[in-house]
Formats: structure tokens, C-alpha cells, sequence
């Protein structure tokens, strides 16, 4: 992969970008391992996702990097060219 941009909403006040998860991804084939790194950057700079009525922070977090490794995981298995239209 030559370049990303993750971004978030509903995660924090405004939309979220996801720089390290991005990043993470650059100069790789989006292999298991890849999701794995980008999951884990995630993780690391997501690190007070909003908490209200509706969803608690923990709940937030834990979820972004749900959709992330899914959404990857169906950019991967697509093939080149398909991750701008994914979400």
C-alpha cells in the first residue's frame, strides 16, 4: 500500500484521524500482520474515545478497531484500487 488516511467518527468530538493506524499500513500488502500492526496503532492513539448515554468510551475503542480490521480485511480481499470506496 502506497498511502492511507483513517478516519474516524463518532469516537470523539469531532472526526478522529488516525495517523499511527495509517501509517502503519504504508509499504505493506495488508496481510493479517499489517491489520495486526494497524490495530494495535489504533489502540495505542485512540486513547480517550468520547463516553455518553449512548456508548461508553472503552465500548468506542473497542469497536473502532472492530470495523477497522473488518473493513481491511474487505479492502484486502477486493484487491487494488477498492479502499476509497469503502466508507
Amino acid at each position: 500500500m502506497e498511502g492511507a488516511k483513517i478516519i474516524f467518527g463518532a469516537v470523539a468530538n469531532k472526526a478522529f484521524v488516525a495517523e499511527k493506524a495509517a501509517a502503519a499500513l504504508v509499504g505493506t500488502e495488508l496481510d493479517e500482520t499489517a491489520l495486526d500492526l494497524a490495530v494495535e496503532a489504533l489502540d495505542k492513539e485512540l486513547v480517550d474515545p468520547t463516553s455518553d448515554s449512548k456508548a461508553s468510551g472503552a465500548y468506542r475503542k473497542r469497536l473502532a478497531k472492530v470495523l477497522l480490521k473488518e473493513t481491511l480485511r474487505k479492502a484486502a480481499s477486493r484487491g487494488a484500487g477498492c479502499l476509497r470506496a469503502l466508507w
